[in-house]
Parts: structure tokens; C-alpha cells; sequence
């Protein structure tokens, strides 16, 4: 019986299984650690890995994935992940589960110990302008003598195109003039006349006759010619008159032209981007950061599996070839807990996700996620988020919110939002770099403040703010998610201009009437200029007057 019981064979068998169940979990936690390490390109650790051996299930403990670009803090943290798992895929360094529940997550958390790979020398990145700075329009007015000028006026460059006028006009009717009252063709017309005077006998009267009949023809055509040139010259006297009122009046329309151009125009502003604006495209860059970093699919879809050499005479060598190739991690359903505060939102959240991967041209499938935001500040707040990296990347976000009570909310040029209870509905799309959407928002109950010197001079401005409690807002975004365009339709501006507008009227119009006084000005002195010009032209009247006596004198002949 000894010898049928081989005693040295059950102990090593004893001895294997005893090392499997102790070293399973320390293996599995070194294999992932190491997989996500390699796949992420920055440290990804664990504090424990446990294994259920009743339902073949892991629980990991106190996940950490290292920001690679700030490697002391961590691009998420997850306390808790309980997941049903095939032990040979973890083995092999793949998390597949039809089931996982993923609690206490949580974004930008501070790191005992870095979290880069390699060192690297990186210099911070440079602040980023929040946005413009809020000013009135008209307190920092441009200098009169810098916005006017004759290299850039309207009413010079009318004034220069009126005296071409001028002299195109004299020169043509001096010409006109002087080719009617030509004295040779005067002349010819008396030689010929004498002739025809002189004419005598039968035939010399009939040819007399004939040369008579062409002599008029050729004085009533020049007649004709007299009067059509008084004619005109009196339509220019009328069109001289007309550019010289048009011309007038110039310095007033440029005035409203060049208050236009500098952007003063009645007080009129879009104080609502002013405001709400950097806001916005500082949500939008968090945005940005998030599509970058969960690239996932980019940084290993080129990764290859290290390839291990297996030497002769160095023991059989087993390796087990995958039917599938498998993501490093796929969670096809998924219930997901945790706050977004390390994102700089005050939401705690809980909800639903499927296929969440490292690699969706594995899983063919994109990854969608359900939340519902929890704050004791808001009644009702979805999100829907997809990311599909397939093709391209691809992030829909749509977003619900109900009574959403805000309370001393800095926004942009030193306005603060005291208090409000906000809806707030609407969807934002990025594909790659481009970002488009919609919002709509409802503030009831709003308290709108300012501080600093903005407003001291113009108090009723404030007093106007301070007294609207509803406010409404459509916001569209279109461009890049690095220059995000966004187009803010909101009541506050209204409001904001129609006071702004009358508490700006006075200013706006002494200064627009220093504007047209200087136009004016200077428009004076060029007419003064032309004036000679303009006699001379209307000189020319007396002869065009003449030219048609002298002809009328000599049909009388």
C-alpha cells in the first residue's frame, strides 16, 4: 500500500495548491498593475486584490491611475471594484465582465508619491486668460484727433471726389465753349454768308439758295449744341448745390459712422457673454482635457505583446493562445458611484454604464454612461454621457437639471451671482477637435451683483441689475474646443442696454458733437479752398449765355 501512495507526488500537489491560493491575489494584483501601467503609459496601482473563489469574482481595493501630465495627482481614483472575471483572462492581464460595480470614484486626488513612469522636465503650463475684463463703452473714449483725420475720412474723401467734380465740369464746358464760339468756324460762317449775299444771276441765286440752306443747317446744329450746353450747365449748377448740402451734412452721418466703427453705438453690449462667457469656455476646456486623456484606444492599438524568446534546453514552455483578441479592461454593465468634486463640480453621483473599455475597436461598441447627480442644492440633475472612439472621437453629452440653487458664484467682471435657482437643459457634441451644442437656461429668484468701480458712476445701472430677478439665456457654442465660439441670447442684455443707453447719452453725444465739429472744420476749409474753383465754373454761365446770342445773331443775317 506504501508504494501505491506516492507521498512525495501529494505533498508538491499539496504544496502547489496551498501557492496558488495564497499567491493568486499578489499575482493578479502584479498583472494588472503592470498591464494598466503599460497600456496607460503612467502608473496604475492597486492596494489589494481579492478573490472569491465561490463565484469567481475579484474585488479590487483602492485603484489609482496616475495623471501622466501631473503625476502627483490622480486622473481618477476608485476605492471599490467588485467584478465577476474569468481568472485566466486577469491572469493574462484582462478585466472582461458581464457585471462590475464600480463605487467611490473620484477625479484629481493628491498622490503620496508620483506617479511618473520617466522623469520628465515639464514647465507649468502658462495661466490662461479667464476671459475679457467688463468696461462701460464711452468711459475709455478714442482720441478725436487719432479717429479723425484726412487719411481716413469719409467727408475728405466726399470733399476730393466733389472738387474732381469741379474741374472735370469746368474743363468740359470751357471746351464746349470754346469749340461753339470758334472764331475761324465764325469767320467761315460770315465768308460764307457774304458769298450768298453776293450771289447774282439765275444760277448763281439758286446755288446761293442751296449754299444758304446748308449754312443754316450747320448754325442751327451749333444753336442746337448752345442750347443743350445751357441746358446741362444748368443741371450742374442744381448737382453743385446738391454734393455742397450733401457734403454739409457729412460730418454728422460720419460722426455716427466712426462711433459705430469703435463700437459705440447707443450703449448697445452683449453683457451676458461679458459675464457668462469665460465661464463657459472654462467648462469647456475641462472638456477638452477629459477627451484627450481617455484616448485610450490610440495608445494601444499599436502597443504589440512583448514577445518572450524561449530558449533550448531550458524546460517546456506553455503559452495559451487567446480565441478573442480582449481589451484591457471591458465592463459590459456597470453600476458606477462617486463625486466630481476633483473636477471642480459640487455633485456627488451614482448611475449605470455599459461597455466600459480601454479599447472600443475591440469591443465594436461605444461606452454610455447614466448619471444622476446628487447635491442637496438641486432637485432633479441627469446627464447622458457617449464616448465612441471608434472611428473618431466622438463624446455626446446631454444634461438636465431642476432648481438647481446657486450661491455666491464668481463670474467674469467682478459680477457675482449672490443667489439664484437655475434649470438649466441642453447638449454638447466633440468629434475630435470640434465642439457644437446647445443650452437653454432659466434663473428665477436672482440676485446679480458688481464690485469694484464699474458702476459708481453710473449707479442706476446697478440699481437696474439689482432689480431683475428672472433671467433667461440661450447659449451656442460652434468652433474648437480649444477657441470655443459661443453665442449668449439673453433678457439681462435688454435690460442692461436700455439703462446703459440712457446713462451714456449725454457722453455719447458731446462727444459725437467734438467728432463732427472737427469734421466740419475741416470741411470748411477745403470748401473755402474750392471756392474759387466753383466761380469759375459758374462764370462760364455768362458765356454759355453769349455763345447762343452770337448764333441767334447770326440766323438772323
Amino acid at each position: 500500500m506504501k508504494e501505491i501512495i506516492r507521498w512525495p507526488g501529494i505533498i508538491v500537489a499539496i504544496v502547489l495548491v496551498a501557492l496558488t491560493y495564497f499567491l493568486i491575489e499578489p499575482l493578479l494584483k502584479l498583472v494588472i498593475e503592470q498591464s494598466g501601467s503599460r497600456a496607460l503609459s503612467t502608473t496604475v496601482s492597486l492596494d489589494s486584490v481579492q478573490v472569491e473563489w465561490s463565484d469567481q469574482s475579484l474585488i479590487l481595493k483602492g485603484l489609482e491611475i496616475a495623471d501622466k501630465e501631473n503625476p502627483m495627482f490622480n486622473l481618477v481614483q476608485i476605492d471599490l471594484i467588485a467584478l465577476q472575471v474569468d481568472v485566466l483572462d486577469a491572469l493574462s492581464g484582462h478585466l472582461v465582465s458581464e457585471q462590475a460595480d464600480i463605487l467611490d470614484v473620484q477625479f484629481n486626488t493628491q498622490r503620496s508619491e508620483s506617479g511618473a513612469l520617466v522623469s520628465s522636465d515639464k514647465t507649468d503650463d502658462k495661466p490662461t486668460d479667464s476671459g475679457k475684463g467688463f468696461s462701460i463703452p464711452g468711459l475709455d473714449l478714442p482720441d478725436i484727433d487719432s479717429l479723425v483725420s484726412k487719411d481716413n475720412s469719409l467727408t475728405y474723401k466726399r470733399y476730393q471726389l466733389f472738387k474732381k467734380y469741379l474741374e472735370d465740369n469746368k474743363v468740359s464746358y470751357k471746351n464746349r465753349v470754346d469749340a461753339l464760339k470758334d472764331k475761324k468756324k465764325i469767320a467761315d460762317y460770315k465768308v460764307r454768308y457774304k458769298e450768298i449775299k453776293g450771289a447774282k444771276g439765275i444760277m448763281g441765286k439758286l446755288k446761293a439758295a442751296s449754299k444758304a440752306n446748308d449754312l443754316k443747317k450747320d448754325i442751327d446744329k451749333d444753336l442746337k449744341e448752345a442750347k443743350q450746353l445751357s441746358k446741362d450747365f444748368k443741371q450742374t449748377r442744381k448737382e453743385v448745390k446738391r454734393r455742397i448740402a450733401e457734403l454739409k451734412n457729412s460730418p454728422q452721418e460720419e460722426a455716427d459712422h466712426l462711433l459705430k466703427k469703435v463700437g459705440i453705438e447707443g450703449g448697445t453690449q452683449k453683457i451676458a457673454e461679458l459675464i457668462f462667457g469665460p465661464e463657459m469656455k472654462a467648462q469647456i476646456k475641462k472638456i477638452k482635457n477629459w477627451v484627450n486623456s481617455s484616448d485610450a484606444d490610440k495608445k494601444t492599438e499599436n502597443a504589440n505583446p512583448e514577445q518572450i524568446v524561449v530558449e533550448r534546453g531550458k524546460g517546456i514552455f506553455v503559452q495559451f493562445a487567446q480565441e478573442k483578441t480582449l481589451p484591457l479592461v471591458w465592463f459590459k454593465n456597470a453600476k458606477l458611484g462617486g463625486n466630481f468634486s476633483g473636477l471642480g463640480l459640487p455633485f456627488s453621483f451614482e448611475g449605470e454604464a455599459q461597455h466600459l473599455t480601454d479599447q472600443q475597436k475591440l469591443t465594436q461598441q461605444p461606452s454610455t454612461l447614466n448619471f444622476n447627480l446628487l447635491n442637496d442644492l438641486v432637485k432633479h440633475a441627469k446627464v447622458n454621457a457617449v464616448v465612441d472612439t471608434r472611428a473618431e472621437q466622438k463624446l455626446t453629452l446631454k444634461f438636465d437639471i431642476k432648481q438647481y440653487q446657486l450661491t455666491q458664484q464668481p463670474l467674469s467682471g467682478n459680477f457675482t451671482l449672490e443667489r439664484a435657482l437655475a434649470d438649466t437643459k441642453g447638449s454638447l457634441t466633440s468629434i475630435n477637435e470640434q465642439i457644437s451644442g446647445n443650452i437653454d437656461v432659466e434663473m428665477n429668484s436672482v440676485s446679480l451683483k458688481t464690485t469694484g468701480d464699474t458702476f459708481k458712476k453710473y449707479p442706476a445701472i446697478e440699481q437696474a441689475l439689482a432689480g431683475e430677478d428672472h433671467l433667461t439665456a440661450a447659449i451656442q457654442i460652434e468652433g474648437t474646443l480649444e477657441a470655443p465660439q459661443i453665442q449668449i441670447n439673453s433678457n439681462i442684455d435688454a435690460i442692461f442696454n436700455k439703462v446703459l443707453k440712457k446713462a451714456m447719452d449725454g457722453q455719447l453725444t458731446k462727444y459725437k458733437n467734438q467728432v463732427t465739429e472737427k469734421l466740419e472744420v475741416m470741411l470748411e476749409q477745403e470748401l473755402g479752398s474750392s471756392e474759387a474753383s466753383q466761380t469759375e465754373l459758374f462764370g462760364l454761365g455768362k458765356e454759355i449765355s453769349g455763345t447762343e446770342d452770337t448764333l441767334k445773331d447770326l440766323i438772323k443775317l
